[in-house]
């Protein structure tokens, strides 16, 4: 997604809070170019064919100006063989719509374009029979080439081919407001709202089982079946809004794409399918890109009441999920659907990001340069009783999970859990795949190519009742480093109901392994427990630290191995003699050498100035190794002769004392 001119959301909504609707009366003149130029009398504007240009199955329209006030309506009809009813305003004043856009005409897509701006009022509303397309590019191009342009009418073509893209030929479109509004297209149509900077505030827009596609540009083109966008970016702002494309049954699709985009202040955005007697109702999906993704206190679901499935991707270079926002999937009586998150930067923070339902766990997938997830946040895929597991994976170069939770489980089976970092550190957070019903725990898989920190973190796997826990696998290339902290897998167990499942294995293969009050424990009640073998070159541990594979009285211990490198010590290994040295020897030659210029490690105490205010103040400590017949010159010596008098020469290995000397 590239970038830009960026106008600030916050600019854009101020920029409106200063230039409210006209409160002029409306005014909707043709311009001549494409029918008669005419003025047309309100408050019920009829704009029929006669007043246009056809094409084939296309109805073009050119207007100089086009704005509707409270209660005013413009009704647009035609021949039942228009597939597309297309008008475009050239005057260069913006479109304030702050009535009813209405077409008669059974089936038509309706097609308006403004490079002035648009801005959709309290009164706004659409009637119409087909999708609604809504644009400030500057023209519409089609599927032959051809292109029906606002900037430059007398460049036109008017052409039997469908609608494909909206073009931006400037650096600066024009922005477009939603501003307490409703727009809602009929069932299975679309709703694409295409601008420079787009700002949706306290809105309600519905596709129901169609697509609803809100894209921001600054230059480029958007393609209109698919939102494809080609070209640099501008910002979209959503706050205290419902963006659907629910309905009854089959669900739609939403997209949502800009340069930075803001989903805040309880949004809803949602692609939920209620119960169908016919097809139970099927979830949709969402796709939401962006440099600059801030999902804040909103809610973005994609879910059903049988099918389960449904689907959420985001991908931008920066997403933050915070302030009690939730993205999810499922709840439905059939396995949940996927959620995806690509980023190069990625934080959920007090946040909620869930794959799952009483039909069983789904899928959520995080590939992210840096992963933060904390502050109470959640990621979780589990299931109902009896459904089957989930399934999380996330590859990052650095993950945090601070004060957080990353969970695999529920009351149906434990979910798998694979992550794949350089680097993870867990702070008082977990990492757990728990039945807590009849069935298995899940496994977890981690590798950490470095590092693997834990401070209060706990990773861990627990079986039902009647089924044994997960197995653990653990490969750090560097250090593993718990405080305390735990590792472990489990079989539950509830009196008078002791399971007699087994624990899981745990693997752990690290060259230097830190435990400091901390837990490696592998745990059944009247099953086996578990097998732990743990490869590792360096094993440091507290004494209040436990490694067990242990079993209640009724079961079986399970095995702990820790094995090492074989390293053959007897190639560095010498005995000592040993003879004791006589000192009194050595008391006689230090006598000898009394007044002989000798070598001697003195202690100088502090004090006295560096040789120059640049230079370091040397140690206490001097060495003096004169030559025969010359005095020491070492600096320190000279900046200390008056402490000559306290000095104690230290003579190593020669067992002289001051008094020898």
């Amino acid at each position: 997604m590239g970038t830009g001119r960026l106008c600030p959301l916050w600019s854009v909504a101020a920029l409106v809070a200063f230039a409210p609707l006209s409160e002029a009366p409306a005014e909707i003149s043709t311009d001549g170019t494409v029918g008669p130029r005419v003025q047309l009398d309100g408050p019920e504007f009829a704009i029929g064919a006669d007043l246009g240009t056809r094409a084939g199955g296309n109805l073009f329209h050119s207007f100089e100006r086009f704005s509707l006030g409270p209660g005013e309506r413009a009704t647009f009809s035609g021949p039942d063989q228009i597939g597309n009813v297309i008008s475009r305003v050239t005057g260069g004043e913006r479109s304030d719509i702050d009535g009813t856009i209405r077409s008669t005409i059974s089936g038509a897509d309706f097609y308006f374009i403004n490079p002035a701006g648009i801005v959709f009022g309290p009164d706004a509303s659409l009637d119409v029979l087909g999708s609604f397309h809504v644009s400030t590019a500057d023209e519409l191009r089609f599927r032959d080439g051809a292109t029906f342009s606002a900037t430059d009418p007398a460049a036109s073509s008017f052409t039997v081919a469908a609608p494909e893209a909206f073009g931006f030929l400037g650096s600066s479109p024009a922005a477009m407001t939603v501003d307490r509004s409703v727009l809602e297209v009929p069932s299975g149509q679309a709703l694409s709202l295409v601008g420079g900077d787009i700002e949706i505030r306290s809105s309600v827009l519905t596709a129901p089982a169609g697509e609803l596609t809100v894209l921001a540009l600054s230059a480029g083109e958007a393609q209109i079946g698919d939102g494809a966008m080609t070209g640099s970016a501008a910002d979209v702002g959503i706050t205290a809004s419902r963006i659907e494309a629910a309905t009854q049954g089959t669900t739609g699709t939403i997209r949502i794409a800009g340069d930075r985009v803001r989903i805040e202040n309880q949004t809803l955005v949602s692609a939920h399918a209620d119960f169908d007697p016919e097809s139970g109702g099927e979830a949709g999906s969402i796709a939401i890109d962006a440099a600059d993704l801030i999902v804040d206190g909103a809610t973005i679901l994609a879910t059903a009441p049988f099918d389960g499935g449904g689907v959420v991707l985001l991908r931008g270079d920066r997403i933050q999920v915070v302030d009690h926002a939730s993205i999810s999937v499922g709840q439905g009586l059939a396995p949940a659907g996927l959620i995806a998150i690509d980023a190069s930067d990625l934080s959920i923070a007090n946040a909620s990001v869930g794959a799952g339902g009483p039909g069983g766990g789904g899928t959520i997938a995080v590939r992210a340069g840096s992963a933060r997830i904390m502050n109470e946040a959640s990621v979780s895929a589990g299931g109902g009783p009896g459904a089957v597991g989930s399934f999380i994976v996330i590859s990052v170069a650095d993950l945090t999970i601070d004060s957080a939770s990353i969970e695999a489980g529920g009351p149906g089976a434990g979910g798998a859990i694979r992550i794949d970092a350089d680097q993870i550190t867990i702070r008082n957070g977990r990492i757990d795949s728990t039945s807590i019903g009849f069935q298995r725990g899940g496994e977890i898989v981690i590798f950490a190519r470095q590092r693997l920190e834990m401070d209060g973190g706990a990773i861990g796997t627990q079986g039902g009742l009647a089924s044994g826990g997960g197995r653990i696998t653990i490969a750090v290339g560097q250090l593993l480093d718990m405080r305390d902290s735990s590792i472990t897998s489990s079989v539950s167990g509830l009196p008078p109901f002791p399971s007699g499942a087994n624990a899981g294995d745990i693997t752990i293969d690290p060259p230097l392994i830190v435990l400091d009050g901390s837990r490696i424990i592998a745990q059944a009640t009247e099953g086996t427990g578990g097998n732990i073998n743990i490869v590792v070159e360096s094993l440091i541990a507290s004494p209040d630290s436990v490694i067990s594979a242990s079993a209640g009285p009724a079961g079986i211990d399970g095995t702990v191995v820790i094995s090492t490198p074989e390293i053959d010590l007897s190639g560095a290994l010498a005995v000592i003699e040993n003879a004791i040295v006589d000192t009194e020897a050595l008391r006689e030659s230090c006598a000898a050498r009394r007044d002989v210029g000798a070598s001697s490690f003195t202690e100088a105490g502090r004090g006295g100035l560096p040789p120059t205010p640049d230079a370091v103040l040397f140690s206490p400590y001097v060495f003096d190794s004169p030559a025969p017949g010359h005095e020491s010159t070492s600096p320190a010596a000279e900046s200390n002769v008056a402490t000559e008098e306290r000095r104690s020469a230290i003579v190593l290995a020669l067992g002289c004392d001051n008094r020898d000397l």
